[in-house]
């Protein structure tokens, strides 16, 4: 088994379809994109596909000479450029250290960081990181393997002299260096302008859905659930949660989750595991876990992704050649026969859809997210489009107007699956995230009328 986290291990056949497409792409020394909606778990793949056992076992005797520099986005501070390859380099370096590389090799690296870590100019930044690849490589054949996790803010905010510099970066180092990046859309989805064709080119051949699990992945997340909370987990209800969830893993933790208090009362699962699924639809969608993943799990597809759905649950069938439904058999919303691959998630969009007529989903004040997930202040629309991040916490701030959140609520608002997972949120990555949401919807964002620090407490949406 592998360990990923203290809570967490996996055998090595864990995503079997996703690692499989991976390691084929390492192998032949290209990049690729792998693309997950909410609630897929590409975290826990990143994580897995990062430990130095699942390389070795797939790569065997290519395995000595890969590097894999596991770079978590969220683990910065602030998103520049100075600050990424200063977290490339601590990655690089603890890479070294995992495959045993010679003590002389790993100071020279190291001595190289030390020179960059005063500096601001990000072109230095480069100049410093660029050396040290070719300082490696000049001693090893190494193969060097960026590990992207969250890069969709990364891509959305950059300037794309960044990701010129990436490309170059593939161009001299040929197929010794590869990116995998892990996002929630392709690429061109994220940010589309002329200057990122060339890096988009790099992942364009090789974009790998993240699926929902297959039966053997879900029943183990339903035991890890199980055991936290004392439980003992059935086989019959393990294929009853799989059967209305589809495997997706969000879904299937939101509805055991719910099926607890039914457990611990000595009811063991005697309403959900029968025969009748729509009964167990009606039920399930009544929980507030199960309701707030499905909205998540929906706001996180495009617009005409879910009008392309709309359509299929109106007239099955229809448009089944287009790059909607493409995209949406890519992300494992629709399986090969073009149906939604969740029963449960079916009834859910059935509802909103029947109930799209309804404008405002949540209004405070001026601020309002209408039922597209669009944003509003006043008359004007936020043209760019908030992340998951962001919506999430503007949507906590607008359920309690003038009411303080306290940081620990936002944590648990704005970042449901690493709270879920036990993960820690520094206070740094929360003040981003609300500087953020400030960009999006204040007229002067470093003097904020709406989004208000209560200092030392949390914050307060001011309406």
């Amino acid at each position: 088994m592998i360990e990923i986290s203290p809570n967490r291990s996996y055998p090595l056949s864990f995503r079997q379809v996703e690692v499989a497409r991976v390691m084929q792409v390492l192998r032949a020394g290209d990049s690729c994109s792998l693309i997950g909606v909410s609630g897929m778990g590409k975290s826990n793949l990143f994580r897995f596909l990062c430990h130095p056992s699942v390389g070795e076992h797939f790569l065997e005797q290519e395995w000595v000479n890969f590097l894999i520099l596991q770079v978590d986005i969220h683990a910065l501070a602030e998103v520049n450029e100075a600050a990424i390859y200063d977290l490339f380099f601590e990655r690089l370096i603890l890479a070294m250290e995992a495959q045993k590389v010679e003590r002389g090799l790993i100071d020279q690296i190291a001595a190289l960081h030390k020179e960059a870590e005063p500096q601001q100019d990000r072109l230095i930044w480069l100049k410093y990181f660029s050396r040290a690849l070719r300082t490696c490589a000049r001693i090893r054949p190494f193969r060097f393997v960026f590990m992207l996790d969250q890069f969709d803010e990364l891509y959305r905010t950059l300037e794309p002299r960044f990701f010129v510099n990436l490309r170059a970066l593939r161009d001299e180092h040929k197929d010794r260096l590869t990116f995998i990046i892990f996002s929630r859309d392709e690429l061109p989805a994220i940010r589309d302008t002329p200057e990122l064709d060339e890096f988009n080119e790099l992942v364009r051949a090789h974009s790998i859905g993240i699926g929902p699990y297959l039966p053997a992945d879900a029943r183990l997340e339903l035991e890890h659930i199980a055991r936290r909370y004392g439980q003992v987990l059935t086989p019959e209800f393990s294929e009853h949660l799989f059967s209305l969830t589809g495997g997706h893993p969000g879904l299937l933790r939101a509805c055991y989750l719910s099926s607890l208090p039914a457990q611990i009362a000595d009811s063991p699962q005697a309403t959900r595991t029968g025969a009748n699924n729509s009964t167990a639809m009606l039920e399930f969608l009544e929980y507030a876990e199960v309701l707030t993943e499905c909205k998540k799990l929906q706001e996180s597809l495009r617009e005409d992704e879910l009008k392309g759905l709309r359509t299929l649950l109106q007239t099955p069938g229809a448009a089944s050649g287009s790059d909607v439904i493409r995209r949406l058999r890519m992300k494992g919303i629709l399986n090969q026969a073009d149906q939604v691959f969740s029963p449960l998630f079916k009834e859910y969009l059935a509802r909103t859809f029947t109930a799209r007529q309804i404008e405002t989903r949540l209004q405070a004040g001026p601020i309002r997210i209408d039922t597209s997930g669009e944003v509003w202040v006043g008359a004007v629309k936020v043209e760019s489009q908030l992340t998951g991040g962001e919506m999430r916490l503007l949507t906590y701030l607008c359920s309690r107007p003038n009411q303080l959140c306290s940081k620990d609520e936002v944590i648990i608002n704005a970042y449901p699956e690493k709270f879920a997972q036990g993960e820690t949120v520094s206070d740094e990555a929360i003040n981003q995230l609300v500087k953020r949401l400030r960009q999006r919807i204040e007229d002067n964002p470093g003097e904020p009328k709406f989004i208000l620090t209560v200092r030392g407490k949390g914050y307060m949406l001011k309406v």
